[in-house]
């Protein structure tokens, strides 16, 4: 079980990892689950379940089996936590015996999109009032970014060339969280927004 994680800023977040397993044989093997919690497990999801021949990397082993070579593994493997943003989370990694043969995890990450924060340097950009009804303003240092308004869900909102440094954006949706995205160049930001 991980610490708790902190999500509260988050946009976007994933968890990756790779793994190896080699069934036993003969009807002997394992299952793997991967279950997640908001509220120090009172509660969970289960997030990622795997078992036997679908998770199985390699043909079955009926002694020790322990990984040769890259090619034993799957690697980066993704779950998509993002419905989970804005919360502390804890992560739970479970293994099912079933008396089948060994198991392998590594490169255990949790990754995303941070609110507010450049993805290529510093960027001097401020979005205010937020929350806001739908209307706000957009103040950046970044030559003619094109501006981008997503709901969480990816939808494109509207998109629009901000020619000015300061430029007031209308919005006309119903209340939720959308993202903002500037986009200049090699020069990226993005912010989440609340409209009530």
């Amino acid at each position: 079980i991980t610490p708790k994680i902190d999500l509260t800023s988050a946009l976007t977040a994933e968890v990756h990892f790779d793994y190896a397993y080699a069934k036993y044989g003969g009807g002997y093997e394992d299952g793997f689950r991967i279950d997640i919690s908001t509220d120090c497990w009172a509660t969970y999801d289960s997030i990622w379940y795997a078992f036997g021949d679908n998770l199985s990397t390699v043909p079955n082993n009926s002694s020790w089996w322990e990984p040769a070579d890259c090619a034993d593994w799957a690697v980066n493997t993704i779950v998509d936590i993002t419905n989970y943003v804005g919360q502390f989370v804890q992560i739970r990694f479970v293994g099912l015996n079933g008396w089948g043969n060994n198991f392998y995890m590594d490169n255990v990450n949790v990754t995303g999109l941070i609110n507010g924060i450049p993805e290529n340097g510093h960027l001097d950009v401020s979005i205010y009032p937020n929350p806001s009804t739908g209307n706000f303003i957009v103040e950046h240092s970044m030559v003619k970014p094109v501006l981008k308004v997503l709901s969480l869900d990816g939808r494109l909102i509207t998109t629009k060339i901000l020619n000015s440094t300061k430029e007031t954006i209308n919005l006309d949706v119903s209340s939720g969280i959308y993202l903002v995205h500037l986009v200049s160049g090699e020069n990226k930001f993005v912010q989440r927004i609340v409209v009530e």
